[in-house]
């Protein structure tokens, strides 16, 4: 029976080095994982990007900088690259199998202007996989509970949501993962 796990949680709680930790992790022990996280990249401890990495190959690329960029899609301070977003969406129209997928993080692009890497939402209840892990801010939580209402949400701003997720991940995948 497939799950679907949602993190969600602050800027900067750890949805993100969550969502690579577990990557890295199964990646490590040949599980079959798809999808993409996106780190944050930062410059005397000041963050002024985002790239992204693509699941299961780990290449990374720029997705988003601090400020105007020409040609890129605004958001907020954000210029987004579009060419990283149709990288993405090419390889999310070539998943359809996997055992974990990761899609980290569905937001603004995504929910209010149906753009970015949206193709996410189709794959989480049409594609085959035994896990699915999303993240997504706060905000999103009502919405997301409406449109999944089978995912378990753990917001990663509660102290124990870090060993319940991993708890989570380790029964899903019937391994003990030892994931932390």
């Amino acid at each position: 029976m497939r799950k679907l796990f949602g993190l969600t949680g602050s800027k900067g709680s750890g949805k993100t080095q969550t969502c690579m930790k577990l990557a890295h992790e199964l990646s490590d022990q040949n599980i079959l994982i798809k999808g993409f996280y996106s780190p944050a990249v930062f410059e005397d401890e000041i963050k002024f990007g985002i790239d992204t990495v693509s699941l299961p190959s780990f290449e990374r690329r720029t997705l988003a900088r601090v400020g105007v960029v020409d040609g890129h899609i605004r958001l907020g301070k954000w210029s987004m690259d579009p060419e990283t977003l149709k990288w993405i969406n090419q390889s999310l129209d070539k998943m359809s199998t996997a055992e974990v997928l990761i899609f980290d993080e569905i937001g603004p692009l995504e929910v209010e202007q149906k753009a970015g890497w949206c193709k996410t939402l189709d794959l989480i209840e049409e594609a085959e996989y035994d896990l699915a892990v999303i993240t997504f801010r706060p905000d999103y939580v009502a919405l997301f509970k409406e449109k999944f209402p089978h995912m378990c949400i753990f917001n990663v701003d509660q102290s124990d949501a870090r060993t319940a997720f991993k708890a989570a991940v380790d029964q899903a995948l019937r391994g003990g993962l030892g994931y932390e």
